[in-house]
């Protein structure tokens, strides 16, 4: 135990002029986007002191319109949850590294624990700090905005945002090198909306397509916009649905999270274990990578050509699946398999020349 509490200080240490950056960055941006809601209160407030609206004869008071820009949080979220378990873990993608790494007198689970929990920790002190002076900045429009509101939305995206981390550190960790770990996490979050689309449209599923193309990030947008809401006093405030007719989606999600999140570490943990020090930098030869996204993604994008009756979305896939497999493989050498693949693209490209 002295000796994992004795690497994570100095890794901390290490990362300490990181999270300064980050941290320094976030100020910059709530500092901007602040001071405009600022001014919008300002033309406001001098707005309601001098005009009335005359309504069918009746005189009605202002109509407020302000809004307190939770969503640069939503984007906070978004790319250092992605951005902060590359940048800590890509050290295990060096060989040199590795072999060191794995002489340490800690366990592999408590070695790259201390990597995952540094990261968000990182995240957490630019996303604190920043949200902070946000709400401090905000003072000024008291008595338009509900603070309550605005820390019940901080804690809750706390927890989305941890579920978002482990899904980027999941996928990049089971990669053998950096670049294919960028690729994959990125990927993912885009296949699998793609996939519910398609469910959807086969079965006919009562599902928006806005929601599936953005179903990892929707629930927070979605969470924003409400307790947005709910900050500004408007009177229609309806408990998020996440784009479904179901009333308890948002108590079912945020009971998933924590379930998914832990399943995800447990994974990323169960595959570190397992790691050997001379396949760092080789083909990423995991499922969850190349091996599974390039037929997947290539055929998804041939189902959505016939569907939508697009030549150029079948020409994309054959340009997807090519590249994709010469990015894998890294080199123009490929195995049946790949060759397979884009052959069978290239024959339903053909097969549906005449539709469209």
């Amino acid at each position: 135990m002295k000796t994992a509490l004795r690497y994570f200080r100095q890794h901390a240490k290490e990362s300490l002029i990181r999270t300064a950056i980050i941290t320094f960055i976030c100020l910059v941006i709530v500092t901007m986007v602040v001071q405009g809601v600022n001014e919008t209160y300002q033309r406001q407030k001098e707005y309601e002191n001098n005009t009335y609206y005359a309504i069918y004869g009746q005189f009605e008071p202002y109509e407020w319109t302000l809004n307190p820009s939770l969503g640069v949080f939503v984007a906070f979220s978004a790319i250092l949850t992605a951005l902060l378990p590359m940048l800590e873990l890509a050290c295990f993608n060096n060989r040199k590294y590795l072999d060191s790494a794995f002489s340490f007198p800690i366990s592999r689970t408590t070695l790259i624990s201390v990597h995952l929990i540094n990261g968000f920790v990182q995240f957490l002190a630019a996303y604190t700090v920043s949200f902070i002076w946000y709400t401090i900045a905000l003072l000024p429009c008291a008595d338009k905005i509900g603070f309550g509101a605005l820390w019940s939305f901080f804690f809750i995206s706390l927890l989305c945002s941890l579920f978002y981390y482990s899904v980027n550190a999941f996928f990049f960790s089971v990669c053998n090198s950096s670049v294919d770990g960028f690729l994959t996490a990125g990927a993912w979050q885009f296949i699998i909306c793609v996939v519910l689309l398609t469910f959807s449209e086969m079965f006919n599923l009562n599902i928006d397509s806005e929601t599936l193309l953005t179903i990892l990030w929707m629930p927070l947008v979605q969470i924003c916009e409400y307790f947005s809401d709910i900050s500004r006093g408007s009177s229609y405030h309806p408990v998020p649905d996440l784009g479904t007719d179901n009333p308890y989606a948002m108590l079912i999600y945020m009971i998933l999270v924590p379930l998914l999140t832990a399943l995800f570490v447990a994974g990323l943990l169960w595959f570190f274990n397992k790691k050997r020090a001379e396949s760092a930098g080789e083909i990423s030869n995991t499922p969850f990578s190349y091996v599974s996204l390039l037929p997947v993604g290539s055929f998804l994008l041939i189902y959505w050509a016939f569907e939508g009756a697009t030549a150029i979305i079948a020409i994309f896939a054959l340009i997807f699946s090519t590249v994709g497999y010469i990015i894998y493989r890294r080199s123009v050498k490929l195995k049946v398999f790949d060759i397979v693949v884009i052959a069978a693209c290239f024959i339903c490209f053909l097969m549906g020349l005449g539709a469209w």
